[in-house]
């Protein structure tokens, strides 16, 4: 993946890279849709809590 400036700024401040994988959308209103996604890690990796 082609990296803009501000990707390499968050790379040096230890960014990490996910992958997250659409499992599933609901069409709430026309103007309003919610993805469901797997998150690769991302949550695990954080150390945080998902409502933080």
């Amino acid at each position: 993946m082609k990296r803009n400036w501000e990707g390499v700024v968050l790379k040096v401040m230890g960014a990490k890279d996910f992958t997250l994988e659409v499992t599933g959308r609901d069409e709430i209103t026309p103007d309003f849709l919610r993805v469901h996604v797997r998150d690769g890690g991302l949550l695990e990796r954080s150390g945080l809590h998902p409502t933080m």
